[in-house]
C-alpha cells in the first residue's frame, strides 16, 4: 500500500538523519521540559475484520492533541495523547430485534472515533532544532457509527438501531520530525500506523470490527 510504504520510507530517512544534523547549528530549544502539541491531518482506513465488502470507510479527518515529558534517559519521552477521527462509509447492515431481522446493503454511515494513547517517543538527538523521532504505544477508545439513511430500515419495522457504539483497544507506531523555531514554539510532521480491535457490532450481525489506520498529520508544538 502506497501510504504504508511512505511511512516506512519516512522512518528510514529519519533514522539516517544524525549525520545531517551534526552539520546544523545548535540553538537553545528548552527541550528538557514538558511540551504540548495540537494538530490536524488525514486518515485512511483498512478494514481487517469483517471483510471490506461488509464495511468500508472513506478517507477521514484526524485531529490530535498530546503532552510529553522527558525521561532524562536515552532521549526517551513519555507521551499522552487524545485523538479524534471522523469519516463517512458504507456497511451491510444486519440487526435482529424481537424476531425481526433488519437488513440493508451499502447503508451509509458517519463514524466518530475518539482514542487515548499512552506511549514513548525516542528522539534521535535532542540538541538541535531539527529532531527526528520514532515512537509507539497503546490505544484505548470509544467508536461510534451513526447510520445517516434509515428509510430502508424504517420500512422493515420500528425497532431498528440507527447508532452503534463500542469500546476498542489497539496500538500504534509513529515516525516524524520536530522543527523548533524558538525555545517554546515549533512544528511537527508525523506519520502514524495504528491497529484496532473492538467488541462485536450489533448492526453487523454481531461481527467483530477490526481496523488499521494510516495517518499523516501536522502539529504545532508549545514548550512549557
Amino acid at each position: 500500500m502506497r501510504i504504508h510504504a511512505g511511512i516506512i520510507t519516512l522512518a528510514l530517512l529519519l533514522l539516517s538523519a544524525p549525520a545531517l544534523a551534526q552539520k546544523m547549528p545548535s540553538i537553545p530549544l528548552g527541550s528538557k521540559g514538558m511540551k504540548g502539541s495540537a494538530g490536524v491531518g488525514f486518515v485512511d482506513f483498512v478494514t481487517t475484520s469483517p471483510s471490506s465488502s461488509d464495511i468500508k470507510f472513506d478517507r477521514g479527518m484526524y485531529v490530535a492533541a498530546a503532552i510529553e515529558r522527558p525521561f532524562q534517559f536515552m532521549n526517551l519521552h513519555l507521551v499522552l495523547s487524545i485523538n479524534h477521527m471522523s469519516a463517512n462509509g458504507e456497511a451491510n447492515y444486519q440487526y435482529e430485534k424481537n424476531g425481526t431481522t433488519y437488513t440493508a446493503n451499502g447503508l451509509p454511515f458517519r463514524a466518530t472515533l475518539i482514542d487515548i494513547g499512552l506511549g514513548v517517543k525516542l528522539k534521535v538527538f535532542e540538541d538541535y532544532w531539527f529532531r527526528p523521532y520514532i515512537g509507539g504505544g497503546g490505544l484505548g477508545g470509544y467508536h461510534e457509527i451513526s447510520y445517516t439513511r434509515t428509510s430502508d430500515l424504517a420500512s422493515q419495522g420500528s425497532e431498528y438501531k440507527s447508532k452503534d457504539t463500542m469500546m476498542s483497544a489497539g496500538y500504534y507506531g509513529e515516525a516524524g520530525v520536530e522543527i523548533e523555531f524558538t525555545e517554546r514554539f515549533g512544528v511537527q510532521l508525523a506519520a502514524r500506523l495504528s491497529e484496532y480491535s473492538s467488541k462485536s457490532m450489533e448492526t453487523l450481525g454481531g461481527k467483530t470490527l477490526g481496523l488499521r489506520t494510516e495517518t499523516y498529520f501536522f502539529s504545532a508544538l508549545i514548550g512549557f
